[in-house]
């Protein structure tokens, strides 16, 4: 997965409340306006949440470990 476009699909759900909206109710439909991989939209399209932070918490997990580990350590 594409780790910045993941981030910013989900900074897009924080500040629009719609878009939110519809990425929690069709995450794949919503996901493949970013341009995401077809294998990227079918993860995304599986996760089922009740609100934003269970959809990242989810997509955290599934995202690969290298990146999230390099971006936990930039920010300490």
């Amino acid at each position: 997965m594409t780790a910045e476009i993941l981030n910013v699909l989900v900074g897009a759900a924080v500040t629009d409340g719609e878009f939110c909206q519809a990425l929690l109710s069709n995450p794949g439909r919503t996901a493949r306006q970013f341009g995401l991989a077809p294998e990227d939209v079918e993860v995304v399209s599986k996760i089922r949440a009740g609100s934003l932070a269970e959809f990242a918490g989810q997509l955290l997990r599934w995202m690969p470990a290298e990146p999230r580990d390099s971006l936990y350590a930039r920010m300490q």
